[in-house]
């Protein structure tokens, strides 16, 4: 009887694992074509416009030299 359910186990385990390797296979592929259809349909990749009001700003790039500066001065001083 334990072994009939452990073959069992082994067997529903098996569909399992089956099931999400053809799943993502599938998914792969879906993706994959959606993406050449995206870039047929937008006249090819790489034509974004970048939007300036998301772009760091002068105190966000202050910040990132102040921080550089002080983690220099710490490894070097401290």
């Amino acid at each position: 009887m334990k072994q009939r359910n452990f073959h069992m186990a082994v067997l529903v385990l098996f569909v399992c694992l089956l099931f999400c390797i053809v799943e993502q296979a599938q998914a792969k592929d879906d993706s994959t074509a959606a993406d050449q259809d995206l870039a047929q349909k937008e006249g090819g990749l790489g034509s974004k416009e970048i939007d300036a009001s998301k772009l760091p700003g002068t105190l966000e790039y202050a910040i990132v030299i102040g921080s550089i500066i002080a983690a220099i001065c710490v490894v070097k001083f401290v």
